[in-house]
């Protein structure tokens, strides 16, 4: 009784935005054709979902985002550990990617058509550079976060680099480096939508770039309505992740630590 007591708690604020907006548009209070009401977009979604469009685009937005946080996952990640563990070769290339770090994803969409044309490269180029900063970032704190003296302690024990890599930073590290993979894939498929609205032939943000030209309105919020579903999906999924690799580091907050480092 609990559970659905919650759950009714957390969907009736989102069913009563929903019915004052469907009573302002029969009201004529709110122009249909700038800002369709539910019951248009619900027959326009169901008509989209019918024709496969919908189903075509979503799944070529979720491969291009697949293959750029991949990328960007493994560049990240590898970059962070070894920058990481040896603050010498930090020095020298971490300023780089702090100058590179402020452009934003979109501002590379003409490099990336010059570099590979339209079509899936430029659009995965993308993808991988919004998210490798995010994911480096953390990854790169995440080491150098780790107590000295664990290091020591590990080192006194006839652990060499490699065993200390694996076994004591990774694991001491890995709470940040999943959330630089979660933030990360948030930029990620916010990057992609944003490639495809200039520079693709197919997918979700291709779909809002053209139906804004053909004046379909309802179509334009029906897709931008499944990008934000599946953003919500794929952060649920990476979030779910994080709470079963990292369960240790889950009640830090309970515990009473000011989640920005002081104690409550």
């Amino acid at each position: 009784m609990r559970y659905l007591r919650h759950k009714i708690d957390t969907v009736w604020p989102l069913f009563l935005i929903l019915a004052v907006w469907e009573g302002l548009a029969s009201l004529g209070l709110l122009n249909s054709r700038v800002l369709p009401p539910p019951s248009v977009l619900i027959l326009s979604a169901i008509e989209l979902a019918r024709s496969g469009v919908l189903l075509e685009n979503s799944l070529g937005s979720l491969e291009r985002v697949s293959a750029g946080f991949l990328v960007a996952s493994f560049l990240g990640v590898g970059a962070g550990l070894v920058l990481g563990a040896i603050p010498a070769l930090a020095r020298r290339i971490v300023p780089l990617f702090d100058l590179l770090r402020p452009i934003p994803p979109i501002a590379w969409i003409p490099i990336a058509i010059l570099w590979f044309g339209l079509g899936n490269s430029s659009a995965v180029f993308i993808v991988a550079i919004g998210a490798f900063f995010s994911i480096f970032l953390n990854t790169y704190s995440g080491i150098r976060s780790v107590s000295l003296a664990h290091v020591k302690a590990a080192q006194c024990l006839g652990a060499g680099p490699l065993l200390i890599m694996t076994d004591v930073l990774l694991p001491a590290a890995m709470p940040q480096i999943l959330t630089g993979l979660r933030v990360g894939l948030g930029v990620a498929w916010i990057s992609v939508i944003a490639a495809e609205m200039i520079g693709a032939q197919e997918g979700l943000g291709y779909a809002i770039q053209l139906n804004r030209i053909m004046l379909e309105t309802e179509a334009v919020v029906v897709n931008m309505i499944v990008i934000g579903m599946i953003g919500w999906a794929m952060n649920a999924m990476v979030g779910s992740l994080e709470q079963s690799l990292t369960g240790w580091n889950q009640g830090t907050l309970a515990a009473g630590q000011d989640p920005h480092g002081g104690r409550g």
